[in-house]
This record gives structure tokens, C-alpha cells and sequence, in this order.
């Protein structure tokens, strides 16, 4: 992080009290994973709704869903998330594809924090 970074961390940890910058430092890389959040969190879930109308057999399905794991995991990739795919300990899924979990590491200048993960989770169901 640039020292410009830290100040606005630090001011938004002082603005609401907080006992730790790394709770500032993993919201900002959860916004980053997912530009929709508007509030703290730890971890990003999706809920894949199939179209009513798509009809998919066990098989057509699972491939299906691990394609969609594939955009998302480049997706990550691209906004510039650094993990290994092939690390079960930072991609896996379950379940014939019907679950995914993503760790992502995050650069922390302060650790997580007390109580915090190391890392940003994504779910997948």
C-alpha cells in the first residue's frame, strides 16, 4: 500500500472507532472483488439462479458451472487478485461444481486483524 493509502485507512479506522486498520484494508479489497458491496464484510456470496427455461442434465450442468468458475476465477485474476487455481487451498469446488470457494490473499500492512481471515472469501452456490 502507498502512504496515501495508509493516511485514508487510518483516517476512516479513527472516523469510526475501529480497533484495527485491517478492518478498513480487507473492506477495500472486498469492494474490490466485488464492486457492489456497501458495507463491511469479510466474504462475497453469489447465488446462481438457472433461467427457468435452460434445462440442463447432471452433466450439462456441472459443466456449465465450472465454466462459470473459470470466468470468475479470471475475473479475479484480471482485477488483480495473485492465487494459484490449481492450490485447493485457494480455489475448490464441491459438489459437482454447485459450490466454489475462492481465498484470495490481500496485501495488509497491519495483519487482519483480530478475528478477521487472512484472506477475502468467495462463495459460489
Amino acid at each position: 500500500m502507498n502512504d496515501e493509502a495508509q493516511r485514508e485507512f487510518r483516517e476512516v479506522q479513527a472516523a469510526f472507532r475501529l480497533p484495527s486498520i485491517g478492518l478498513v484494508e480487507k473492506d477495500f479489497h472486498v469492494v474490490r472483488a466485488h464492486k457492489l458491496v456497501r458495507r463491511m464484510s469479510e466474504d462475497v456470496d453469489f447465488k446462481v439462479v438457472p433461467d427457468s427455461a435452460a434445462s440442463f442434465s447432471r452433466n450439462g450442468l456441472r459443466r456449465e458451472l465450472g465454466r462459470l468458475g473459470d470466468k470468475v476465477t479470471q475475473a479475479l485474476h484480471d482485477t488483480g487478485f495473485v492465487f494459484d487455481a490449481a492450490d485447493k487451498a485457494s480455489l475448490r469446488s464441491q459438489n459437482e461444481n454447485r459450490y466454489t470457494v475462492w481465498q484470495l490473499p490481500y496485501d495488509s500492512t497491519d495483519g487482519a486483524g483480530p478475528g478477521l481471515r487472512p484472506t477475502i472469501q468467495i462463495e459460489l452456490t
